[in-house]
């Protein structure tokens, strides 16, 4: 960690040297002469090098503790059987390290919608409006709860409404639009991810086959149940020994193969005993596969979004062929991971050298000017608090012994604050399976629990 963030501020500070450069057709010309050490070979006339970039640990909690990841997304490896002579083959050996870690892409759960509600204005005036989506949030990300997380136009001029309600997805204008108004709201919204579990394989050094398990919770067949003979399921492909019907509330199975049967490729549910299933909401849950897609391309030590919907997935370079992990994504928020984290004070020594000594108090006065001006509100806007300036004495140094060719130096040095954390996820077991005895012996509930491995759940669908 040390030595990967030492090495990211110095280069960040390398680069907004550089751009302050390229922006003063003063020093334009010091572009080049803008690096990690000395630039010995090239004899700049003046430049800027790093002369030294250390770090202390601060503790911000006892033992760097933060809290819990609440996410929509996680990672899970998949144990394998172990080759011949690599181990006892009832100890599965762990593979899937090439994912190192799944986070929610924060690009895709966040929607801005802009819809025409020119349809709800009638003769004699509509105060109230009412959009198609709800799920509002406001631009920090939270729930919308006041009049500035909405905007309504009315005839393209832009109207604060008098009240919205999240709730009802309702809008409050007034006075009311008159007739034959234009009426557009607009507002942001936060889209759920659809369950599943992304089976990853790395089938060789630049590929990877990726299939999906979607899962499908509490589907409502009828609210409330009439006597209906038989239901369509939303999907067809059902996995086996994954359906589960009952009827809420309370949550009471129904038995396969006694209450119901399925038609697992078409998705065609019958009800054999109609008169035995309570007049209640019938809900359903189930499995069922997506394609796989091959080839998808992947390269050690990057990150991507289009793997997933929803999620960024990095990738590391401990990788085999033949390894495999699962990426999940939940409707609703888990927690994934225990995360700790501090914050490093990293102090940046940079020396500026010239020619001569004016030319060397120019520089060093331009420099420390825009790191304060310039320089400092990018780095505290990315994170990077800035802090701590002071110039350092004077000096000067022969470049060739012997000779008069002089060089004139003073340091520059500042501290940059920033913070770390490190997310350390759940041994997480993707699902478990526990026996339903109320559903007799060809059918298994699937429960979401930590109790046993991912494999058992990737083998039996896969």
């Amino acid at each position: 960690m040390y030595t990967v963030l030492t090495a990211a501020v110095e280069n960040r500070v390398i680069d907004e040297v550089r751009r302050l450069c390229a922006d003063d057709p003063m020093f334009r010309d010091m572009v080049d002469s803008v690096s990690d050490t000395f630039p010995y070979a090239e004899a700049a006339q003046r430049g800027v090098y790093v002369e030294d970039v250390s770090a202390s640990h601060q503790a911000l909690s006892p033992d760097n503790y933060v809290g819990t990841q609440l996410s929509h997304v996680y990672a899970a490896k998949v144990g394998v059987a172990p080759a011949a002579g690599q181990g006892p083959a009832d100890q599965p050996r762990v593979t899937g390290h090439f994912v190192e870690w799944a986070r929610e892409d924060p690009t895709w759960y966040l929607r801005r919608e802009d819809e025409d509600v020119s349809s709800q204005v009638v003769e004699g005036g509509t105060s109230v409006f009412t959009v198609a989506h709800g799920d509002w949030v406001g631009p920090d990300g939270l729930p919308a709860s006041t009049v500035f997380d909405v905007d309504v136009l009315v005839d393209g001029r832009r109207v604060v409404p008098r009240a919205v309600d999240p709730a009802r997805r309702g809008v409050t204008v007034w006075p009311p639009p008159r007739p034959h108004s234009e009426v557009r709201v607009i507002y942001s919204r936060r889209r759920r991810p659809v369950a599943a579990l992304h089976y990853l394989r790395v089938t060789s050094d630049a590929t990877l086959s990726v299939k999906p398990l979607y899962v499908v919770r509490k589907a409502v067949l009828a609210d409330p149940y009439a006597g209906e003979a038989s239901f369509q399921l939303p999907d067809a492909g059902i996995l086996p020994r994954t359906v589960r019907v009952h009827v809420a509330p309370p949550s009471a199975p129904l038995d396969y193969g006694v209450h119901y049967s399925l038609d697992h490729g078409t998705g065609v549910l019958t009800v054999l005993l109609p008169e035995q299933v309570p007049r209640r909401r019938l809900l359903v849950s189930y499995r069922r596969e997506g394609p796989q897609v091959d080839g998808v391309a992947w390269s050690p030590g990057t990150s991507t979004t289009k793997l997933i919907p929803g999620a960024l997935v990095a990738f590391g370079d401990h990788y085999e062929v033949g390894a495999t992990a699962v990426v999940g994504l939940t409707e609703e928020r888990l927690d994934v991971a225990d995360v700790y984290g501090g914050r490093w004070d990293v102090s940046v020594n940079l020396t500026a050298y010239a020619r001569s000594p004016q030319e060397r108090q120019s520089l060093v006065d331009w420099l420390a000017t825009c790191l304060q001006a310039v320089v400092k509100p990018r780095l505290d806007r990315d994170g990077l608090a800035f802090s701590g300036l002071s110039l350092g004495g004077k000096g000067r140094f022969t470049y060739v012994e012997g000779s008069n060719d002089e060089y004139y130096t003073q340091g520059i040095s500042f501290t940059v604050q920033t913070d770390w954390e490190v997310h350390l996820p759940y041994p997480v077991r993707v699902e478990g399976f526990r026996a339903e005895p109320s559903l007799g012996a060809q059918q298994l509930a699937v429960s979401p629990t930590r109790s046993d491995s991912a494999a058992a759940l990737l083998e039996r669908y896969k």
